[in-house]
């Protein structure tokens, strides 16, 4: 992990892109592309692809890092993108999103829906009444009330701003979380508070034996097991993108 030392990360979270690349199941190019952007030449000719959106911290010592703010954020996009929506049409929708909501992490607020061709945000054009909830396509500025999705929210607990405090990576449940209150937002279990990589390595190191590690960090050998099988599937994810 890079280290800081001129920033407060407490409650922050610090990822290198190879760190959230492997938790978010995606390249690591991919993750430069929408946070930096991209140059390339095409018949001669330099073109840019512009990136969605600059990450909260900045480059230090030639090092890129990203908050917990910025993961969630980038997990929305990816889900956009699993469900068509271009990198063009998800750049609009953002910076539409940033102005009306005034934050510069809107997808990570728990109002953002999609039907694989629009970005729809919902919101409360005044909310001293329930009846004043709207439906904004931000691609088309138009109102709708379509039939849409809303995708992957059970895993993230929000605080009352709508803002992202905790993910729990595993369908929701809160065996694993990433909470940027702890171990600057790694994975760990939950209950003990022990980043699933220090179990993993541990686990490889001893042979694959479940019981031996649970002795060594004196914790119920099913968080063991729970570790192991959450490292090997961001294994596996990394190996099949």
């Amino acid at each position: 992990m890079v280290r800081l030392n001129s920033h407060n990360l407490l409650g922050v979270g610090i990822y290198s892109l190879p760190e959230a690349a492997r938790l978010l199941e995606v390249p690591t190019q991919t993750v430069t592309q929408w946070l930096y952007g991209r140059d390339y030449f095409s018949n001669g000719e330099h073109r840019r692809v512009d990136p969605i959106f600059s990450p909260e911290l900045p480059i230090i010592e030639g090092h890129k890092s990203i908050s917990f703010k910025d993961l969630i954020e980038l997990r929305f996009i990816k889900i956009f993108r699993n469900n068509g929506i271009s990198l063009q049409k998800i750049k609009k929708a953002f910076e539409e999103a940033k102005q009306t909501l005034e934050t510069a992490h809107p997808f990570s607020t728990r109002r953002f829906y999609t039907d694989g061709k629009e970005i729809f945000l919902k919101f409360a054009k005044d909310p001293a009444k329930r009846d004043s909830v709207k439906i904004l396509g931000l691609l088309t500025r138009q109102y709708n009330f379509p039939e849409i999705i809303e995708p992957y929210l059970r895993d993230l607990d929000y605080d009352g701003k709508d803002e992202p405090q905790r993910w729990k990576p595993i369908s929701g449940k809160g065996e694993i979380v990433l909470d940027p209150q702890r171990h600057f937002g790694q994975p760990i279990i939950n209950k003990y508070g022990i980043p699933t990589t220090v179990l993993y390595n541990t686990y490889k190191a001893e042979q694959e034996d479940v019981p031996t590690v649970a002795y060594w960090y004196e914790i119920d050998p099913m968080y063991v097991e729970l570790a192991v099988e959450f490292e090997e599937s961001l294994k596996k994810s990394k190996k099949a993108a």
